[in-house]
């Protein structure tokens, strides 16, 4: 996750200083399936998705987290498989491929 902070601060993205002189105007909007808010935003080596970003509300999850909450039932638009003995977020199907998962 270092990583992805890292390239915001590339970018002149991110305020960490309380004396930074831009200001915070909120959450930027994205582009998204209210149905299916999620995005993937890390893989490990093998591919396998880590870190997901949920567009609706900026929050950042690990992969153990969102299964979590897709099993608590706070991601309708999202099921759990298991892959080799790990379990594993996916879309629901449907017609739409730019909404699944990466």
């Amino acid at each position: 996750m270092i990583k992805i902070f890292e390239n915001y601060q590339e970018k002149n993205e991110l305020i960490i200083e309380p004396n930074d002189p831009r200001e915070y105007k909120g959450l930027r909007h994205f582009d998204y399936d209210p149905e299916k808010p999620v995005k993937v935003i890390q893989e490990s080596e093998s591919g396998r998705n880590q870190y997901f970003l949920d567009c609706s509300t900026g929050d950042i999850l690990d992969r153990e987290t969102f299964v979590t909450a897709i099993e608590s039932g706070n991601y309708p638009g999202y099921t759990v498989s298991t892959i080799d003995s790990i379990k594993t977020p996916m879309s629901k199907p449907d017609k739409v491929t730019s909404n699944n998962l990466g």
